[in-house]
């Protein structure tokens, strides 16, 4: 039931699992769907598409100061999770694999990103962390504003997965917690342990966070489930385009992180250019393991401790017991 192009991505190691997903999130655009009802405005399908979009609702909502979008490259990890969908988004197609940092769809990936933030935002804005991007969703200040999914609604707002260069084609960095059992425990213990990684992995109990809890799980076959699609969504979840972080193609993951937050960061400024700083970037992934970086090879997925995640945790954790 795992078996499928998502669940391998952040749950096998050297081709084995060692651990399973209790749930994922993504990572989508939110946008204000009154300002886009106003300028009678469609809604983006690729990244052209949204500045187009922003600089009309702009020009005419000058005494307003709206922000066309939020971009996302704070100096934390979350810089790491924009560059590497944004990337993924610049594939000629959704079954094209992940086009690798030393790609030339990676430099027109980083080029188009920066335009975006010249034409209809700032660097200030862009390098914003995650607490601007809900607070000017919360105050009806931004057309488009990247996020994690996060399962109620925002006043005055909808979600799409996110844009590509090409319509039909998009990305998102794979998010959530996966649940693996302690190889260094007594057997009694394991045992106990499988029965718990059974319960929470089982397709009953990802129905019922897929329908009651509107998390997203990693058994993508229940998106096709009657009784699921009756509750939820399913064809807004199909429409994912998934890509880890390549923690299993790179010697030390925190040290890919910070050199490509540091060179992205350097982008963005305008001290490297986009060549410069995706060679930086290029040089600390494993030689041998590019090819299979570019072939969408299985990735080991990192968890990551950080502002973000801990706030869609709480949030999650409170909508678990509301609910």
């Amino acid at each position: 039931m795992y078996e499928n192009d998502v669940a391998p991505q952040v749950g096998k190691y050297n081709g084995k699992w060692v651990g399973l997903p209790i749930y994922l999130n993504y990572n989508v655009i939110y946008y204000n769907k009154d300002l886009l009802g106003k300028y009678n405005q469609d809604l983006p399908k690729t990244w052209d598409d949204l500045i187009k979009i922003s600089e009309i609702v702009i020009k005419g909502e000058k005494e307003k100061s709206i922000v066309g979008f939020n971009g996302l490259v704070p100096e934390n990890e979350l810089l790491t999770c924009t560059i590497q969908e944004l990337i993924h988004s610049f594939r000629k197609t959704p079954d094209s694999p992940f086009p690798g940092y030393s790609s030339s769809e990676a430099v027109e990936a980083l080029n188009k990103y920066k335009e975006i933030m010249e034409k209809v935002s700032s660097e200030e804005i862009f390098s914003s962390t995650d607490t601007y991007s809900i607070t000017s969703i919360i105050s009806g200040d931004i057309l488009f504003s990247k996020f994690w999914n996060i399962p109620y609604p925002f006043p005055g707002y909808d979600k799409i997965v996110l844009v590509g260069k090409n319509e039909g084609v998009s990305g998102t960095t794979i998010g959530g917690y996966n649940l693996g059992i302690c190889k260094y425990i007594d057997d009694k213990n394991k045992e106990a342990a499988a029965k718990v990684v059974e319960f929470f992995t089982s397709k009953e109990y990802q129905k019922r966070i897929a329908t009651d809890k509107q998390s997203i799980s990693a058994m993508t076959s229940i998106y096709d489930d009657e009784e699921v699609c009756n509750a939820i969504d399913c064809n807004f979840v199909k429409q994912f385009q998934p890509i880890a972080r390549p923690s299993y193609y790179v010697d030390d993951y925190d040290v890919f992180s910070a050199r490509v937050i540091e060179n992205i960061r350097k982008f963005f400024n305008g001290n490297l250019t986009a060549n410069e700083a995706l060679n930086n970037i290029n040089s600390i992934v494993k030689s041998t393991d590019e090819n299979n970086l570019k072939s969408n090879g299985h990735s080991l997925y990192k968890s990551i401790i950080s502002s973000s995640l801990l706030l869609i945790l709480i949030i999650n954790i409170l909508h678990f017991i509301l609910i």
